[in-house]
C-alpha cells in the first residue's frame, strides 16, 4: 500500500476517532497513547494532546466503537514515520557523524566518495552517472568523484535541517525524535525519491490537498479518491 495513502487514511481515521483540529493531530507525540482502567474494570483508550507553553493538555478518550480503528491508525503512522524519528534521534545524539541509513555506502567517514556514492549517501536519484552528476549539481554540490566524504556531506546535510530543529513543535515541547508525524523529505514524492537524511514537517494543507481535486493543477495532481477510482457521477 502506498505511503501517501496510509498517511491520508490514518489522519482521516484519527480525526473521526477524536474530533480535533488537523493541526492538533499533526502535532501529537509518538507516545500519545494512554491506557487506563475505569472503575468498572473496563480499559479505556485515548490520546494525550499537549496544550503548549509547557502545559500538559487533555486526554481525548476514544469511543469504544472506534478504538480498534484508532489504534490501527496510530500503529500505521508510527511505522511510516519511524525512520524520520530515528534520524532525528541520531542527530541529537551524534551530531558529528553521518547517519548510516540502509543505502549509505559502507566506507569510512573520511574516505573520498565517487559521485554515485555521494548520491547514495544523500538519497539522491542516481540511476546513471549523468543523472547522478545532475542531482549533485542541482544541490549546489561539486559533481565529481573523490571531492566529497561522508563527513563533508554531513555538514551539508546539517545545514539543511528544519529551522527549529530539534523542535517539531516548540510551544508544545515536542521534538522531531518524538513526533508522531515526523517525515523524511520527499517521503511520498514518487518522482524525486525519499531523502533518508532530511526531515520534513507535514502541514495541514499536505492532508487537505490529498482530499481535493485541485483542478487548477491540470492533471498534475491526483487526490486519494482519484488514485483509487472513487468518482461520483458529477
Amino acid at each position: 500500500i502506498d505511503g501517501r495513502d496510509i498517511f491520508t487514511t490514518s489522519v482521516f481515521a484519527m480525526l473521526m476517532s477524536a474530533p480535533s483540529r488537523i493541526s492538533e493531530v499533526l502535532a501529537l507525540p509518538a507516545d500519545c497513547e494512554v491506557f487506563e482502567t475505569d472503575r468498572d474494570g473496563i480499559e479505556r483508550y485515548g490520546w494525550r494532546f499537549f496544550a503548549g507553553k509547557g502545559y500538559e493538555g487533555d486526554i481525548k478518550w476514544i469511543p469504544t466503537v472506534m478504538v480498534s480503528v484508532a489504534k490501527t491508525a496510530v500503529a500505521r503512522i508510527k511505522m511510516l514515520t519511524e525512520n524520520a524519528r530515528q534520524l532525528a534521534k541520531w542527530i541529537e545524539s551524534h551530531p558529528n557523524r553521518f547517519y548510516r541509513h540502509a543505502n549509505c555506502p559502507d566506507v569510512a567517514d573520511d574516505e573520498p566518495l565517487t559521485a554515485e556514492q555521494s548520491c547514495m549517501a544523500l538519497g539522491l536519484v542516481s540511476e546513471s552517472k549523468k543523472q547522478c552528476r545532475s542531482s549533485l549539481y542541482n544541490r549546489g554540490l561539486a559533481h565529481k568523484d573523490r571531492v566529497h566524504t561522508l563527513r563533508s556531506l554531513w555538514e551539508h546535510t546539517l545545514a539543511r535541517l528544519p529551522d527549529d530543529f530539534p523542535w517539531f513543535d516548540k510551544d508544545k515541547g515536542i521534538k522531531y525524535s518524538n513526533a508522531l508525524f515526523a517525515l523524511n523529505a520527499n517521503q511520498f514524492h514518487g518522482n524525486r525519491g525519499c531523502l533518508p537524511v532530511e526531515l520534513h514537517k507535514p502541514t495541514n494543507n499536505f492532508f487537505n490537498n490529498d482530499l481535493s481535486p485541485r483542478e487548477t493543477l491540470e492533471g498534475k495532481h491526483s487526490s486519494i479518491f482519484d488514485r483509487h477510482g472513487y468518482r461520483a457521477e458529477n
